[in-house]
């Protein structure tokens, strides 16, 4: 496949190898590249030409080319008011995730208690119990890292290790002492325990899993044996995962 692009110089080129087509879910993310053609009134018209605009990244494959040059390439018959419309159809295209997955927020001793801080939170959780996205929250306390999922069912936020309580919002939050930072973020719907508290979904929590000295990521190593039961190469694998499930057996 060939694409004909162009760069800040103007001039227009092909390129001659198979490339991925972007999709379009998350082009409102890229318009920090402000490069503008002359005469589209877009934007400002002192930033042609310069690099010093380039914020952010292009709308074809190689990260090069605003939306507004890429819309103005002459493959296309449009009229600028046509350009204008479309670009602004491209910016609201769907994402398929609800505006409050990727909505963060981090806490610490001295804004935890903030209208800003509280309002964000209490709006996630709000986003969890209406089944938008799930919430997690990653940080330190007390120099120990550490994670936490939220389950709307009991209303409390579910750590990443077995020693420890489930939290409410308000108890999560009085946790946070000097030097500690939580960050809580909406990530898609049925992420978060992978996310927040078991990475490989075992269903022994992250820091359990260290403390025992075994693998977080453990039931990745039984999926790669189990699709190459044969393959030589992986026999230091199965040792190591016999002597992971060897201690989970012992704590169990």
């Amino acid at each position: 496949m060939a694409l004909r692009t162009r760069r800040a110089t103007g001039m227009w080129y092909w390129t001659r190898w198979g490339v991925e087509i972007p999709h379009l879910r998350n082009m409102y993310e890229k318009v920090g590249f402000d490069v503008i053609r002359p005469n589209l009134q877009s934007g400002n018209a002192t930033n042609i030409g310069l690099p010093t605009q380039k914020k952010g990244f292009g709308f074809i494959h190689d990260g090069s080319i605003s939306l507004t040059e890429f819309l103005a390439a002459p493959v296309f018959t449009s009229t600028t008011q046509q350009e204008r419309d479309l670009f602004a159809f491209l910016l609201a295209f769907p994402t398929e995730s609800a505006p409050a997955v990727g909505r963060q927020v981090t806490a610490d001793a001295g804004n935890k208690n903030s209208t800003g801080v509280t309002s964000t939170i209490n709006t996630l959780i709000a986003q969890v119990g209406a089944s938008r996205c799930d919430l997690v929250v990653k940080g330190v306390i007390g120099g120990t890292a550490k994670g936490w999922v939220y389950d709307s069912s009991v209303g409390k936020f579910v750590p990443d290790s077995l020693g420890e309580p489930m939290l409410t919002e308000s108890d999560l939050r009085a946790a946070i002492g000097s030097g500690d930072a939580l960050t809580y973020t909406g990530v898609p719907l049925g992420a978060g325990v992978r996310l927040g508290i078991d990475r490989d979904r075992d269903g022994w929590p992250d820091r359990t899993e260290v403390a025992l000295h075994t693998d977080p990521v453990a039931a990745e190593l039984r999926d790669v044996i189990a699709k190459h039961p044969d393959e030589p190469s992986l026999w230091a694998l199965r040792q190591q995962l016999a002597r992971i499930e060897g201690r989970l057996a012992a704590a169990r």
